[in-house]
């Protein structure tokens, strides 16, 4: 399962963008057989928040 996000942080005091990215992808994966596409959407969450905070952090 693979999902994608826009993101833009914003410095509301500021009015200026500190990190942004157009596309920020993760892919989750699940055993078909055996779990639920909740746990690859999960997965992907995950991920995803982590790149986001990696991203971010490569600014400061």
């Amino acid at each position: 399962m693979n999902i994608v996000v826009s993101v833009e942080i914003v410095d509301l005091v500021e009015n200026v963008i500190l990190w942004e990215s157009s596309s920020v992808v993760a892919q989750g994966e699940f055993l078909e057989a055996s779990e639920t596409e909740e746990v690859g959407r999960v997965e992907a969450i995950e991920l995803l928040v982590q790149k986001i905070v990696d991203g971010a952090q490569s600014n400061w």
